[in-house]
């Protein structure tokens, strides 16, 4: 289930990670298929947020997770 997957993910980014590490992590293979539908919604909601923000698709982009009660 994919909220499962959020949910780990979430978890996962308490530290900094790649968006490689993070689809090795729930076993993702394609980049563009978890981009827009992990990656991207969990942006949008503020979940996770990068740790480069003027360079959204830069090679050494990172995301984490963001701390709020909301969250959990």
């Amino acid at each position: 289930m994919q909220d499962n997957r959020f949910k780990k993910l979430i978890y996962y980014c308490n530290e900094p990670r790649t968006r490689n590490d993070m689809q090795e992590f729930i076993g993702i293979t394609n980049r563009g298929y978890f981009r827009k539908n992990i990656l991207n919604p969990l942006l949008e909601q503020g979940v996770l947020k990068p740790t480069i923000p003027e360079k959204p698709t830069g090679r050494n982009q990172k995301y984490l997770k963001v701390e709020n009660s909301n969250s959990k």
